[in-house]
């Protein structure tokens, strides 16, 4: 809108309109960046001079912090319901730089995905723990919900912690995928 009224942008709004994109689209890795994110990006970081790749990793890593969160907290942090035909499940994404942080508790993490599985009378519930570095997801999930998984990655035995490389948008990579077990 600056652009198409040809209203000069102030540094302030442009650094407020960059972050907002920079985490959007995880520093223009996700599959949903546009062509319209790229140029923004680009315009965004010339009006307040900044190196957005830089920025964007100090802007995330902020938001990825697991300090004072549950196993809970993090599952839901971002997380979503589904039903498909008599099937239900959810999915839970969370962002970070350091899958270690949730690895060294990931038993919290699975007794968690196994009572909301229980709870919910859910078929699968799982946490995609996506590393913006590596670009992909490592995945947490119930422990009755594993079958299914092994179908969707064609993995014999999928362990917990399985990483799925380019898997990092839950809209596009994730989603599609588990809908296509319970559709067939």
């Amino acid at each position: 809108l600056f652009k198409e009224r040809n209203v000069e942008i102030p540094k302030e709004i442009a650094g407020c309109l960059l972050s907002g994109i920079i985490s959007d689209t995880l520093i223009l890795r996700s599959p949903t960046t546009t062509i319209i994110d790229k140029q923004a990006v680009d315009d965004l970081s010339k009006i307040i001079d900044i190196d957005y790749e830089e920025y964007g990793l100090d802007l995330l890593k902020s938001g990825t912090s697991l300090e004072g969160m549950t196993p809970s907290d993090v599952i839901h942090n971002d997380y979503k319901q589904y039903t498909i035909n008599s099937n239900t499940f959810a999915i839970g994404q969370f962002y970070t730089m350091n899958f270690v942080d949730i690895e060294k508790n990931m038993n919290e993490y699975i007794n968690e995905l196994d009572e909301i599985a229980e709870h919910n009378n859910f078929d699968l519930v799982c946490l995609y723990v996506t590393d913006i570095i590596k670009s992909g997801s490592y995945i947490l999930f119930n422990n009755k919900g594993k079958h299914y998984l092994e179908t969707a990655y064609d993995v014999e035995n999928i362990e917990q912690g399985h990483f799925i490389k380019d898997t990092i948008s839950r809209k596009k990579d994730v989603v599609p995928v588990i809908m296509g077990i319970f559709e067939s």
